[in-house]
């Protein structure tokens, strides 16, 4: 990686098939006032071996805002089960100055073994 390119990988691991994916990407000055960005997981609260159908917890921005941003996240990651249909749902609430709280979940009878998400938080 440098200032002028990067390489970007999709893949699966196991033996997992890729039958598409996409990717997008947002690039900021490391040092950019009222921008953060990161990342999160399942794997930051509990195991791959301990699937739940909600996970959830609080990411705290590293600077304060002048006002809660606007903030954005998408999938980076999923380890679903094969046995049955994927699903997946993503959502970001109670936004402040200070961070936010994320919480992956799934329902009827998919297993989410772990999932991530990179996110962006734009202030103003």
């Amino acid at each position: 990686m440098t200032n002028e390119n990067f390489v970007a990988h999709l893949s699966t691991w196991s033996d997992g098939e890729l039958n598409g994916a996409a990717m997008c990407w947002i690039a900021f000055p490391k040092q950019k006032k009222n921008v953060e960005s990161g990342k999160l997981s399942t794997n930051d609260v509990r195991k791959r071996t301990n699937p739940r159908p909600k996970t959830s917890a609080r990411v705290k921005f590293r600077q304060r805002f002048t006002q809660p941003p606007t903030v954005q996240a998408a999938l980076n990651m999923i380890d679903a089960a094969g046995n049955a249909d994927l699903r997946v749902d993503l959502k970001i609430e109670n936004i402040d100055r200070e961070g936010f709280t994320w919480i992956l979940e799934t329902w009827d009878d998919s297993t989410l073994y772990a999932a991530g998400a990179s996110w962006i938080a734009l202030g103003y």
